[in-house]
């Protein structure tokens, strides 16, 4: 989803980042940019069979006008730096295998979707509107539509937005804000869609760094799509939508801030988070408090001080409190139709298996009995090295393979 940098960048200087990685991982967006944004508000898009807009490069066969019966959308949204001395180093080849396996896996399931890249990034547009990927798409089903987010008009909201945030997070503030207003993007855009006649049922917004082994819809079976507002699949990297339950969670956002945050202040405490380090310029809510709870201090000990912590993800889980039974967030793997892989690492380890040419099976590394399919896979921080072994693994004949690797 938004990208880019690495958190611990600070001004006129950046950390490169090996992929485009997500507000989820910390590190979604460049904290040399300015706020000075174009950003989505209601676009013309696809209004009708024949309409080229110039801001839209969208990847069809044969020249078929996008189909609009689609009303499952698969969505992307990351930005370049706007600070002329930010650079950064971002594995494209690793991006555009992820977001056309996730094609492959969307064309090859039985619910019918769209996917949708809004960047401003020339070489991923480049990439996504390869003549050569263009060649080889047989399906409507198999379609990207790539937004060009500079020649965007300017959105009201995200400006409202930038105007009145206070942070309280431990994060970079220019960063914090972005992972929030990009949920008024995003419903903008989709909004723009309606508006035109396309229509848009559900909203799976992913990061870059998520890899869709099945169909995602098969995460839970009892689970009615149109009737749910929203559904957490991996805490800000992988999040399904209804329309109106995005523009909820974005009004939402809209009045915590409003007023002075007052709203924001009274709920910090009760669905924030406590970070172990006090980050003074972005705790501007709440003050930080010592941990130390000795005030004494008799022995000119230096108390330690923690603060707390919101991003959007906080924030969802106040606002999905507000209303349970609409608002989801996945339960316990046990509980589920697949696994969703949020972390891999040496304490996450997971044993897959193939079974027959089309699916692969899988299982906690130490519980091989638990066999199930999988959904999602999340190569966060140092497991994105294991991507390209693992894409080679599903398109391969081997029977078996760990991540992480052994």
């Amino acid at each position: 989803m938004p990208l880019l940098f690495n958190k611990d960048s600070s001004f006129g200087a950046t950390t490169a980042a090996s992929t485009l990685r997500g507000c989820s991982t910390g590190d979604c967006y460049p904290k040399t940019a300015t706020q000075s944004r174009r950003v989505l508000f209601a676009p013309p898009l696809l209004s009708s069979e024949n309409y080229n807009d110039p801001k839209t490069i969208v990847l069809k066969t044969k020249d078929t006008p996008p189909s609009t019966t689609n009303n499952l959308h698969v969505v992307y949204f990351f930005l370049d730096p706007q600070n002329a001395k930010s650079s950064y180093d971002v594995n494209y080849d690793m991006l555009q295998a992820i977001i056309l396996h996730n094609q492959k896996t969307l064309a090859s399931s039985s619910s019918s979707w769209q996917t949708h890249v809004i960047t401003s990034n020339d070489k991923i547009i480049e990439l996504l509107s390869d003549n050569n990927y263009n060649k080889n798409n047989n399906s409507n089903k198999n379609q990207i539509q790539v937004i060009d987010y500079r020649k965007l008009p300017v959105s009201k909201r995200v400006q409202r937005f930038q105007n009145i945030y206070i942070s309280q997070s431990s994060n970079n503030i220019e960063y914090e804000s972005f992972c929030m207003w990009r949920w008024i993007v995003i419903a903008e855009y989709f909004e723009s869609l309606v508006a035109n006649g396309i229509p848009v049922a559900n909203i799976l917004a992913l990061d870059t760094d998520v890899l869709l082994v099945e169909d995602p819809l098969l995460i839970v079976k009892d689970v009615d799509w149109n009737v749910v507002q929203s559904f957490r699949v991996i805490n800000g990297a992988a999040m399904m939508w209804t329309l109106p339950g995005l523009e909820t969670f974005v009004t939402f956002l809209l009045d915590l801030y409003a007023d002075g945050a007052k709203m924001a202040v009274e709920l910090a405490k009760q669905h924030g988070s406590i970070h172990p380090q006090c980050y003074k310029p972005g705790s501007l809510l709440l003050p930080c408090f010592p941990t130390n709870t000795d005030q004494s201090n008799e022995n000119n000990i230096q108390q330690d001080y923690s603060m707390w912590h919101i991003s959007d993800m906080e924030w969802y889980r106040a606002w999905s409190r507000q209303n349970l039974s609409l608002r989801l967030t996945r339960p316990d793997p046990h509980l589920i139709s697949c696994y969703v892989i949020s972390h891999i690492d040496e304490d996450h380890s997971f044993r897959f298996v193939r079974l027959g040419s089309d699916h692969v099976l899988a299982s906690p590394a130490n519980d091989e009995q638990a066999l199930k399919r999988v959904c999602f896979l999340h190569f966060q921080g140092e497991a994105k090295e294991a991507v390209f072994p693992f894409l080679s693994f599903l398109e391969g004949d081997s029977h078996e393979y760990f991540l992480p690797p052994r």
